[in-house]
């Protein structure tokens, strides 16, 4: 049985077709990410160290396990407030064919310091969101054997996109392929993962009808 966290705030999605990426953000200490906006909203969560969220002339810190969202449009910026390697997986929900980000100077955000990876990777592109709000939950676990996933959808009808696995540490065996971290792929049929040459670290993600 997968233990899905709580969800998170509801935002909501771009009218009409959409194109979905997610993002491995890896922080230094000290490190901060230039303020910048998406064209729709994001949703991450932290899972390793501490990142630090300044947006609206507000900065909030979120510990690792901690899920945060911002609505699209709204300029923020992301750091690393602690001593040690801080990490987030984001997913970002932008209208088809628009920019993954813009930078957006702000007067009061802190100032970017280098020491950030942040690679974009498309999940899905040109596809219609059946809702207008949506909101993510997360499961983080590590895999000792093999484990079957099915689409959320074929189970739960509030599901309104498929599960992505994303494998943050080890290596996972589905059918003839193997899945190397960090790699991730969407799970749109019953589909059997094994971990290979010990323990496997995953997060899956899914959206749901955030108007239930």
């Amino acid at each position: 049985m997968i233990d899905w966290s709580d969800p998170s705030p509801v935002f909501a999605v771009p009218a009409g077709a959409v194109d979905v990426y997610q993002s491995i953000q890896r922080l230094e200490p000290g490190a901060w990410v230039a303020a910048h906006t998406h064209e729709g909203p994001e949703s991450g969560v932290v899972i390793a160290g501490a990142i630090a969220r300044h947006e609206a002339s507000v900065t909030r810190e979120f510990a690792i396990g901690a899920a945060f969202c911002t609505p699209g449009g709204a300029v923020h910026a992301t750091g690393n407030p602690g001593s040690h390697i801080a990490q987030a997986i984001t997913l970002h929900v932008v209208r088809a064919g628009s920019a993954f980000s813009t930078p957006c100077p702000c007067e009061t955000a802190p100032p970017a310091q280098p020491g950030s990876s942040n690679p974009a990777r498309s999940i899905v592109r040109g596809t219609t969101i059946p809702v207008a709000r949506i909101r993510a939950r997360h499961a983080h676990a590590e895999l000792r054997g093999p484990v079957a996933l099915e689409p959320q959808a074929a189970l739960d009808p509030q599901v309104v996109l498929p599960i992505v696995l994303t494998v943050l540490h080890g290596r996972l065996a589905e059918g003839g392929s193997t899945l190397e971290a960090p790699a991730f792929t969407v799970v749109t049929s019953v589909q059997t993962f094994a971990p290979q040459g010990g323990p496997a670290e995953v997060l899956l993600t899914r959206f749901e009808d955030g108007s239930i």
